[in-house]
């Protein structure tokens, strides 16, 4: 038994960092065009290289779910078309004896996402927008290339800016001052960044006061034909801002949060723990071939579709304005999976397929 469990893990342990490196590598160059435009604004290489490196862990929890279940997968079916899993049964093992190393594998990877999203990426996410925030200080123009400013909650923005990121044409941006309930619109003909100088030319500035008072002027309408802001000025009330943006709580504190968003951001966390241990019983059961009989592709699309019903779920959840339905139905996937997991091993090990 310890040499065929040491057999199994190397197989699984060498199929899943080359599945996770495969799939770490193509996110990484999917952000290679956002570390060469930060790089060119003027952001310095440490910060060019810290965004792309926090934006991966965000996917760390995915990755490492869906390798789990293509290394479990990919060995299970190796070693089953290799009629290993039949004379192994014919000594009278089942199946959870034969596969029982890697289910400490897999928990193990379930404590690890649970470190990834109760403290790893709520913390990430403090530091990229920092970063973020830090790198396009020094061109803030760069900032108006989102529909909104990240430090502004209630702000749409449209513009025509240049690939350098040094021009910008027809500028739109809208703000609502929740704390004096003003609105605020901003519209420019031509916008700049040179010399550490923010400049626009043909500005229009039109503000909303709302007032009780009778006889008094709701709008304030400005137009300067040249304006110019220092990037010390822009910085500050960035920096201003951004303290009072509030991010993802650490488990710890989501604990002591009794609200319904709370309780959707745990069980959304939840899940993601949950994702190597579901998909590596889904690997296992799905890549079993029966004895004597060639490999049916019925199987193949029960877990294609399967693996769509989580991620369509998934999405599902993100878009419901309803926070305990959308907790439900980041849970509704891990059941189904699983019972379809445990079905097929029983009816596997009773020779059923």
């Amino acid at each position: 038994m310890p040499l065929l469990w040491k057999h199994l893990l190397s197989l699984y342990g060498k199929i899943f960092f080359m599945v996770f490196l495969g799939f770490a590598g193509i996110g990484l160059f999917l952000r290679s065009k956002a570390f060469i435009a930060m790089l060119t604004s003027g952001a310095s290489a440490l910060q060019s290289l810290l965004s792309p490196l926090y934006s991966l862990l965000f996917l760390l929890p995915l990755l490492i779910g869906f390798s789990s279940l293509i290394a479990s997968f990919l060995t299970t079916h190796y070693m089953s078309s290799s009629k290993e899993i039949s004379v192994l049964s014919s000594y009278g093992l089942r199946l959870r004896e034969i596969f029982a190393p890697l289910f400490p594998c897999m928990l193990i990877l379930a404590a690890l996402n649970f470190f990834l999203v109760a403290e790893v990426i709520p913390y990430s996410k403090t530091c990229i927008r920092k970063v973020y925030l830090s790198s396009h200080m020094m061109n803030p123009l760069l900032l108006l290339c989102k529909k909104a400013i990240p430090f502004l909650s209630k702000s749409y923005i449209e513009i025509e800016l240049d690939k350098e990121g040094e021009r910008g044409e027809n500028l739109l941006f809208f703000y609502f001052d929740e704390q004096k309930e003003a609105l605020s619109l901003v519209t420019g003909a031509e916008l700049s960044y040179e010399n550490r100088e923010f400049v626009g030319k043909d500005c229009s500035f039109l503000r909303y006061i709302p007032s009780e008072k009778e006889g008094f002027d709701h709008l304030v309408l400005t137009e300067e034909k040249e304006v110019v802001l220092n990037a010390p000025f822009f910085s500050s009330f960035a920096k201003k801002r951004h303290r009072t943006r509030s991010y993802d709580l650490s488990l710890k504190e989501l604990w002591q949060d009794p609200t319904e968003k709370g309780i959707l951001k745990m069980v959304k966390r939840l899940s993601q723990t949950l994702l190597p241990i579901t998909f590596g019983l889904l690997g296992i059961a799905f890549g079993l071939i029966a004895p004597k009989r060639k490999t049916p592709k019925a199987p193949y699309l029960v877990l294609a579709l399967l693996i769509l019903f989580y991620f369509s779920c998934h999405f599902l959840a993100k878009k419901l304005p309803l926070p305990l339905a959308s907790a439900a139905l980041f849970l509704l996937p891990h059941l189904l999976l699983l019972s379809s997991s445990f079905t097929r091993l029983l009816r596997y090990q009773k020779g059923g397929f």
